[in-house]
């Protein structure tokens, strides 16, 4: 197995800031200790546990490396503002902290998946990055956005269609109510915040989606959208050797770990998965469910729940397969 150095480097910062110590600090840092042969790869997690940290690891570092980081990324860090009002919390920030790397080996697929997993975790940090170097200067609406996008990019990268990536984002945001070591919204005030942004934009949102999915078919998508779905696909393609029936569960948990790379948190997260299921299933146009005409949905409803003479087959009742009702 691969052998990680494991850096805690708190940055008692807001998210803004974060941000371009990632891109201009970090990223530039590793990539040139990686590209002098001192390393093999670097990944890196945000974390709010003892303080707001980067969790940075570092595979098969050089001893100099492992000497000479923990300094480096301080006095990097030292010159990132600190939140005003922050904390308090049991960290300094610019501290460093040398914390055993611990895997979550059986969340990945187990011990045979996990260096797959592993080589997806830089994989989503580079993409990251060059993600949020184009945020530089935008709003928290264009992170929402670019959340948006990398959710629709990867659920189309595993080959998913739009009735299969709805279901399975839908269900990866329903998973969160079973979380209860993080504090989350009701799920009703997330449920009514994606409600009345799709109520707003139901058509541009439906028109980004079906763009997103197009691109990325034709070749014409962002860099870092063509590398991410690049990666998810034929990292899929290896699980999927190892798993025939796929490992839908192990990219829900790589998914939400990019968004924690792009600084969207849990409950941002939550929101971010329903609005995009919600665009990838909306039909051509909005179809009010009383309205007139053969497109709404009570008169299609009508219209296919008849019996017809002369299409005895394909109206007849089927038989029941299963287990025989009980008399």
């Amino acid at each position: 197995m691969p052998r990680w150095h494991s850096l805690h480097l708190y940055l008692h910062s807001s998210t803004e800031d974060t941000d371009r110590f990632l891109t201009d600090r970090l990223a530039p840092l590793l990539d040139g200790v990686v590209a002098r042969g001192e390393a093999a790869d670097w990944f890196f997690i945000r974390y709010g546990e003892g303080g707001p940290h980067l969790r940075v690891r570092v595979r098969e570092p050089a001893a100099a490396v492992v000497r000479t980081l923990p300094g480096t990324l301080t006095r990097a860090a030292s010159a990132v503002p600190v939140l005003p009002g922050a904390g308090p919390w049991p960290s300094l920030h610019a501290e460093v902290r040398d914390v055993a790397y611990e895997p979550e080996t059986e969340r990945y697929g187990g011990p045979l998946a996990l260096p797959v997993a592993e080589e997806v975790f830089s994989v989503s940090s580079r993409t990251a990055v060059t993600a949020l170097r184009a945020l530089h200067g935008h709003g928290p609406s264009e992170r929402l956005n670019l959340a948006l996008d990398a959710v629709l990019t990867t659920a189309h990268a595993l080959g998913l269609d739009r009735q299969a990536a709805g279901g399975w984002l839908r269900e990866h945001a329903a998973g969160w109510r079973w979380v209860t070591d993080v504090p989350l919204l009701p799920g009703a005030v997330v449920h009514t915040r994606v409600n009345t942004v799709f109520g707003a934009r139901r058509e541009a949102l439906a028109r980004r989606a079906a763009a997103v999915r197009e691109r990325l078919d034709q070749g014409t998508a962002p860099a870092w959208q063509a590398d991410w779905a690049t990666a998810v696909t034929a990292a899929d393609k290896r699980l999927r050797e190892q798993h025939p029936a796929g490992l839908l569960w192990v990219w829900a948990s790589q998914l939400h770990m990019l968004l924690n790379r792009l600084g969207i948190g849990p409950d941002e997260e939550r929101a971010v998965c329903r609005l995009a299921a919600r665009s990838l299933l909306e039909a051509d146009g909005p179809h009010p469910f009383f309205a007139d005409g053969p497109d709404a949905p009570d008169r299609r409803y009508l219209e296919h729940s008849k019996f017809t003479v002369g299409e005895t087959e394909e109206r007849t009742p089927r038989r029941l397969t299963g287990p025989t009702a009980p008399e």
